[in-house]
This record gives structure tokens, C-alpha cells and sequence, in this order.
């Protein structure tokens, strides 16, 4: 058997991160593999007014003056989970709307790469983007759309990760430069790196998935999923047909059903609500 020799490149970097450039406010930490990506080119565009601290794009051809505004410092590695550092604690996921999907439907690495990024991160994030914004996933494929909010509530309340929904590379490049300068300049955090990817299996993921539902434990995890067949299953399930599942009373079957059928409002769409 010939094995095919690994590229010293291409494996993780945990050096220290070196410290911004005196004439960058912060510094974002960015995957080689994001290097050929517009958002790095559009973080590079990114200034911040040293007077009023409004972030804002440098117009194309013309040069940054370095009295009246700080820029955005890059630095590219190999990273083993994520796709940008914004701190010590803040650890971001990037996807494409298509790459989502891809990531999911094709080759089943979501929930895993999601699992790492909790795991290495206090604070993670996942940034979707794609035009139209969160809908974009409910219109560029025929997919049942009570299946996609099945994985986002599982997202968002299983794994306890964020999303924020983005229209394009320059809006993703504004948020990461806002949450880097607000972790670093405004909360005084370090930068550094997290974490190796993890090697849980994929029954390991679906029993967190599920287990992470309140009031449903690891072992009505197992039972759920061996009764049901898969977390789709799960997410799908009546009362009646919970019910039948040993540790699964009358209130844990309502509470379940609730949580798993209510449509999920953003903290901006509810405030919203609220004027």
C-alpha cells in the first residue's frame, strides 16, 4: 500500500498569533482555504474611523489614511476547526447557501464540523450567506421545508450555535470586522487558537442532537432514535408516537413537540415584533 505523503501546509498551525500591525485595530485569523475567497478581500477593504469608530469599506484604488482610521489586520492558517478566529473565545463556520446544503445532503459533515466548533469555542458562530438571506435555503433546492427548520432548530438549540444570515461576502466581511474590533478593542479579549477536530461517529452526533432537547436525557436519546430511526424521525414524531417510547411521559412529549414545531423567531426579528 502506498501512502501518499502529507504537505507540512496542510497541517494545523498552533503557533502563537502574532499581534496586530500597529496600524490595524484588530486581527482576524483566517483558514487558507478562504484565502482565494472575496470576504478576506473585502475584511482587507474594512477601516475603522479612529475618531467615531464607524466601520466602514475603503473605496476601490484609494489608500487608507493611517491618521484618521486603523484597518482590519489578516493572517492566514491552517485551521483544524473553523474558518475564522475572532478571538480567545469567538470561533466562526462559514458557508455558502449551497455549501450548507452540500455539507449536509452530499457529504454529512455539518453536524460534525458544528460538533468541533463548540467544542474548541465558548462563543461559536455560524455565518450563512447567500442572496435572500436565510430564505435562500428554503428556495435553491427542492427540499421539504419542515426539514430545514428541523436542522436549523437543531442548530440552534441542540448544538447552542448562533446563526446569522448574510446577502453577500461584503456583508459576511462587515460582521466578522465588527465582532473581531468589538472582542478585541472593546472586551479587551486575546486572540488565539482552539481545538483538533473531533472523531465522534455518527450515532455519537445524532444521540447529542437529540439528548441536548430539554428534559430528554442520553438514554431517551437512544431510545428515540432506535424507536424513530433517525433525528429526522425524531423531529417528526406525534405525541402519540413519543408517547409509546419508554421514559417519555405526557409533559416531555408536549414540551418536545412544542419546541420541535415552533417556528424559529431571531432575536432581531422579535424585536422587531416588538415595535
Amino acid at each position: 500500500m502506498r501512502f501518499k505523503p502529507v504537505d507540512p501546509a496542510d497541517l494545523p498551525d498552533f503557533t502563537p498569533i502574532t499581534p496586530a500591525a500597529s496600524s490595524c485595530i484588530a486581527k482576524i485569523v483566517v483558514d487558507k482555504r478562504e484565502m482565494r475567497c472575496a470576504v478576506s478581500k473585502e475584511i482587507d477593504r474594512m477601516r475603522v474611523d479612529l475618531k467615531d469608530h464607524r466601520l466602514f469599506s475603503l473605496p476601490y484604488g484609494q489608500f487608507p489614511d493611517a491618521k484618521t482610521s486603523a484597518g482590519i489586520d489578516l493572517e492566514f492558517r491552517t485551521l483544524s476547526i473553523g474558518d475564522y478566529v475572532l478571538s480567545d473565545r469567538v470561533g466562526v463556520e462559514r458557508k455558502t447557501t449551497d455549501d450548507f446544503l452540500k455539507t449536509l445532503l452530499e457529504r454529512h459533515e455539518l453536524f460534525s464540523q458544528l460538533m468541533d466548533l463548540k467544542m474548541a469555542y465558548k462563543r461559536p458562530l455560524l455565518v450563512v450567506e447567500g442572496e435572500g438571506g436565510q430564505n435562500a435555503l428554503f428556495t435553491s433546492r427542492m427540499i421539504d421545508p419542515a426539514s430545514i427548520w428541523g436542522i436549523l432548530e437543531a442548530i440552534t438549540i441542540g448544538f447552542h450555535i448562533p446563526i446569522l444570515y448574510t446577502n453577500d461576502c461584503a456583508e459576511t466581511a462587515r460582521i466578522l470586522c465588527q465582532i473581531a474590533v468589538r472582542q478585541q478593542t472593546h472586551e479587551r479579549r486575546a486572540i488565539s487558537l482552539h481545538g483538533k477536530r473531533s472523531h465522534m461517529t455518527r450515532k455519537q452526533l445524532q444521540e447529542y442532537v437529540i439528548s441536548s432537547i430539554p428534559d430528554v436525557g442520553p438514554v431517551a436519546a437512544e431510545r428515540l432514535l432506535r424507536r424513530f430511526g433517525s433525528v429526522e424521525g425524531v423531529i417528526y414524531a406525534t405525541k402519540k408516537d413519543l408517547l409509546g417510547v419508554d421514559r417519555i411521559g405526557p409533559k416531555i412529549a408536549e414540551k418536545m413537540r412544542m419546541l420541535l414545531s415552533a417556528e424559529y423567531v431571531s432575536e432581531e426579528r422579535g424585536k422587531h415584533a416588538q415595535t
